[in-house]
């Protein structure tokens, strides 16, 4: 890692870099450093460093200069009050794998003001763009997501080379500077969230998730998020619900809070764990509580804050590998 002040010297560094065949992956920038402001930076190395993934520094989500940063092709936003060295480096590793960095709320405060200025709807592209395909589609929405290639290409059930392909057309089609301009075109358009097509075979029955949180936001947008993928959700706000729903409504997996009154999610998880066997992914802000959890029979645990897309993969990994188990079990009986 290397702090350069100067565009021009940006600029120099990477290209020095490439002839000496050690490509620059990501720059960072503040919306405001300099002579040279964040998006005047992003436009200026994403036009003469198309792949290198650029990262801009923001302090407030109402910066319009975040939003001009989007068009310029920056493909990832950190909010400088909420940036912590794993959220840097976990952010680093999205964009370089060609995934969004964004938050929701920066992302409808982006779509508000693409509204306000009166730019084109992606309601609109879609019509002068009769040639995009059912399966692009699906790219632009998994690509809204903050998905990255590899993800894309595993969700619908494709080769890298071909979710690759996709993205390509799908980012000159919808005339985008990089595909988080295309996801917030996805956003202003309403497509963002909705199900994916995925590529599974026969038609299956949604897994059914038991989310267990005492805050109602969270609970929410673990909801919207599992649904847009395509699983039956049912909630509880407490430990005492939670094991109530376990015995009525039979959920596949249990994503667990650790911290709520009454019944707290370890006791749940103890409890559990007396008569099933049914997975548990426990989340927590306070990533000391890993061990213990693993100790009590959690099959994972996530740290708060955490994506949509992350907690998906884990459900996804864990479902797959409880679906190779049950064979296994059969024939042992």
């Amino acid at each position: 890692m290397l702090t350069i002040c100067d565009i021009t010297n940006v600029l120099q560094y990477i290209k020095r870099a490439y002839d000496q065949r050690q490509p620059v992956n990501v720059v960072l920038t503040e919306t405001r450093n300099g002579k040279v402001d964040g998006v005047q930076a992003t436009r200026l190395v994403k036009d003469e460093f198309p792949e290198v993934a650029v990262l801009v520094l923001t302090e407030s989500i109402n910066d319009s200069y975040v939003i001009d940063a989007i068009h310029a092709g920056a493909g990832g936003y950190i909010f400088i009050k909420d940036m912590s060295p794993e959220m840097l480096v976990q952010s680093i590793h999205r964009v370089v794998e060609g995934g969004t960095q964004m938050k929701t709320a920066l992302l409808h405060t982006a779509v508000e003001n693409l509204l306000q200025n009166g730019r084109k709807t992606l309601a609109e592209c879609f019509v002068n763009e009769a040639a995009t395909t059912e399966r692009e589609v699906d790219v632009l929405r998994l690509m809204g997501n903050g998905d990255s290639n590899k993800i894309i290409a595993a969700t619908l059930g494709i080769t890298l080379d071909t979710a690759k392909k996709h993205v390509r057309n799908v980012i000159d089609k919808m005339q985008a500077r990089s595909r988080t301009h295309a996801a917030i075109i996805a956003a202003q358009a309403g497509i963002v969230g909705k199900p994916v097509a995925a590529d599974t075979g026969a038609q299956s029955k949604p897994r059914r998730v038991l989310v267990v949180d005492d805050e109602p936001a969270i609970l929410g947008f673990i909801r919207t998020s599992l649904k847009a993928n395509r699983y039956e959700v049912i909630t509880a706000s407490d430990g005492t619900e939670a094991l109530q729903l376990l015995e009525s409504d039979k959920p596949d997996i249990v994503l667990l809070d650790v911290l709520m009154p009454g019944k707290d999610g370890f006791q749940v998880l103890h409890e559990l764990r007396t008569f099933s066997e049914l997975p548990v992914i426990v989340f927590s802000a306070r990533r000391g509580l890993r061990d213990k959890a693993l100790s009590l029979g959690a099959n994972d645990f996530v740290a708060k804050p955490f994506t949509p897309d992350q907690m998906v993969r884990r459900i996804k990994l864990i479902m797959d590998a409880r679906m190779q188990q049950e064979p296994k079990r059969e024939n042992s009986c």
